[in-house]
C-alpha cells in the first residue's frame, strides 16, 4: 500500500530543508515585502485537513477545492459562494482521498481523481448536481497515486497517475475507461502533471528514478504512440516536483525542482524545435505552474512558507504570500479572468486548509456628490439623503454596475420605493450619456467634521471593483 501521510515525518523533512535554506541564504534577517495585496482565508480548521489540494475557478470566479481530511481519512470538497465556504465529504469509506486532482466541467460540476489507499485503487468522483457518482478507474495492483486530471472538450476525463511504479494514463470514452502504460521507469515514478493540447492529446511531465539518479521526463501522445523525452538527469530529486502547462501556441512549459535546499527551481519551455531552460530560484521546493494570457509563467511554491513568482517579460518577480512556519505545501495555483492568482494550500503547523487570492484592481470612476451643487455641503444631523451620481463615460456603461454592492462613506444605498432598486439612470451632466444616481441616508454616513472627501465603492456585474471620490463640506457635527 502507498504510505499514508505522516505529519511528524513531514515536519522533519521541512525542518531539514529549512536548515539547508538558511545555510544558503545566510545573512541578516529581513521582513519580506509584499508587491501584491493578498487576501488569505482559512477554509477548514476542524482536525488535520487540507492535504493534496487541487483548485479550480468556475465561470463566476468562485473557488472549488478538493483535498484530503487526514483526521478522518476522507476525501472532501469545498466551494465558496459569496463569502461562505460549503464543505462536503465526498467519500469516507476507508482511507480515501489522497493525491486529489480537481476539474470543473462545462456545467460547472466538479470532477475529482484520487487514490483509495485502503484498496490501492485509482478512483474518480463526479458531482451530478444532486449526488456524488463514484467509480473505480483502475484496480490492477497498487495504482492511483500522483493523479492529475483534465477534461476534454466533451467533458470526458483524462487522468495521469502512478501505477505499480509505472506512469499510467486513463481516458473515459463515455462508457468505459481505456487504460495505457505510458512509461516503465527502472525504479518507479512520481508526481505526474497532465495537460491536454487543443486537439485533446495528452502531455505529461513526471519524475522517475533509475540507477543513474533522478530524471525529469516528458511524454506526449502523437495520435498513435507516446513520444518520451528525458529533459534533465541529475541527483535523486531531479524533477521531483514538476508542473506542466501548455501555452497558446500548443507548446509545453514545465516548472520543476532540482533537489531541496541545495538545489534550484527551473523553468523549461518548448519553442517548437528545442527546450529553452532557465533557473529562476536558487533553492529547490514544491511548486505549481499556471500560464497567463500572454504565456507568462506564474508559480506558487513553498520553501518553509507559501511564496509566489511570476515572469513579466524577461524578469522574474518573487514575493511571499503567507509567512509563517511550515506553510504552503500541497499548493495549487490558478489565474482568474483578470490574470490574478488564486492558491489553495495546506498549513502544516495548524493542520488547516487555506486559500489565498489577489482580487482585481479597482477601476477609478468619476462621481458627483449632490449633482448641481458646489460646494457639496452635507449636514450630518439631517434625516434626509445624499444623492451621489456615478458619471457614465465612453469607458463606463453605468448599467453594468452591480447596484447592490455600492457604498458611500460606509453607508448602504436607500432603496427606491417598493421596486427594491437603489439607483436611477439620468444624464446629470448633459453629456448625452447615462449616469447612475443613488441616494444614501445621511445619518448612516461615516463622516466627521474634519472630512473633506467622500468615497464611493462597489463592483461591476462581472466583479470588478470600482471606486470614486469627490469633495465634501461638512456643515455641523453629526451630534
Amino acid at each position: 500500500m502507498a504510505k499514508a501521510f505522516d505529519k511528524a515525518m513531514f515536519n522533519q523533512v521541512i525542518l531539514v530543508m529549512s536548515l539547508a535554506v538558511s545555510v544558503i541564504i545566510a545573512g541578516p534577517s529581513v521582513s519580506p515585502a509584499w508587491a501584491l495585496t493578498w487576501n488569505i482565508e482559512t477554509v477548514e480548521s476542524v482536525g488535520n485537513v487540507g492535504l493534496y489540494t487541487s483548485l479550480a475557478l468556475d465561470s463566476s470566479g468562485n473557488p472549488h477545492i478538493s483535498y484530503f481530511d487526514e483526521t478522518n481519512n476522507d476525501l472532501k470538497y469545498a466551494v465558496r459562494t459569496g463569502s461562505t465556504w460549503n464543505i462536503q465529504t465526498v467519500e469516507s469509506v476507508g482511507n480515501v482521498g489522497l493525491y486529489t486532482s480537481l476539474a470543473l466541467d462545462s456545467s460547472g460540476n466538479p470532477h475529482i481523481s484520487y487514490f483509495d489507499d485502503t484498496h490501492t485503487d485509482l478512483k474518480y468522483a463526479v458531482w451530478t448536481g444532486s449526488t456524488w457518482n463514484i467509480q473505480t478507474v483502475d484496480s490492477a495492483g497498487n495504482v492511483g497515486s500522483w493523479t492529475s486530471l483534465e477534461l476534454d472538450g466533451s467533458d470526458n476525463a483524462r487522468i495521469s497517475y502512478e501505477g505499480n511504479g509505472d506512469l499510467k494514463y486513463a481516458a473515459w470514452t463515455g462508457s468505459t475507461w481505456n487504460i495505457q502504460t505510458v512509461d516503465t521507469p527502472q525504479s518507479g515514478m512520481e508526481k505526474s502533471s497532465l495537460a491536454l493540447d487543443s486537439s485533446g492529446n495528452p502531455q505529461i511531465s513526471y519524475h522517475c528514478h533509475s540507477n543513474a539518479g533522478g530524471h525529469l521526463k516528458y511524454a506526449a501522445w502523437n495520435g498513435s504512440t507516446w513520444d518520451i523525452q528525458t529533459l534533465e538527469t541529475g541527483g535523486g530529486w531531479m524533477g521531483h516536483h514538476s508542473s506542466l502547462a501548455i501555452d497558446s501556441s500548443g507548446n509545453p512549459c514545465i516548472a520543476y525542482s532540482v533537489g531541496g535546499g541545495a538545489g534550484a527551481m527551473k523553468y523549461a519551455a518548448w519553442n517548437g524545435s528545442a527546450w529553452l531552460g532557465e533557473t529562476w530560484h536558487g533553492v529547490g521546493g514544491e511548486l505549481y505552474l499556471a500560464l497567463d494570457a500572454s504565456d507568462n509563467p506564474h508559480i506558487a511554491y513553498s520553501i518553509n512558507y507559501l511564496r509566489y513568482a511570476y515572469r513579466d517579460g524577461s524578469s522574474w518577480n518573487k514575493e511571499p504570500v503567507d509567512v509563517g512556519t511550515n506553510l504552503g505545501v500541497y499548493q495549487c495555483v490558478v489565474l482568474d479572468v483578470w490574470g490574478n492568482p488564486h492558491i489553495s494550500y495546506y498549513d502544516i503547523t495548524n493542520g488547516n486548509l487555506k486559500y489565498a487570492y489577489v482580487g482585481p484592481a479597482a477601476i477609478e470612476v468619476e462621481i458627483d456628490i449632490k449633482p448641481g451643487s458646489l460646494p457639496n455641503s452635507i449636514n450630518l444631523g439631517s434625516k434626509g439623503v445624499v444623492p451621489v451620481a456615478i458619471l457614465g463615460s465612453e469607458d463606463l456603461d453605468v448599467s453594468e454596475i452591480d447596484q447592490e454592492t455600492l457604498e458611500f462613506a460606509g453607508a448602504q444605498p436607500k432603496p427606491k420605493g417598493k421596486s427594491g432598486n437603489v439607483g436611477s439612470l439620468e444624464d446629470v451632466n448633459g453629456d448625452g450619456l447615462d449616469d447612475l444616481v443613488v441616494h444614501f441616508p445621511t445619518q448612516d454616513l461615516e463622516l466627521d467634521e474634519d472630512d473633506e472627501e467622500g468615497t464611493l465603492t462597489g463592483e461591476l456585474l462581472d466583479g470588478t471593483p470600482l471606486t470614486g471620490t469627490d469633495s465634501v463640506r461638512i456643515v455641523p457635527d453629526k451630534d
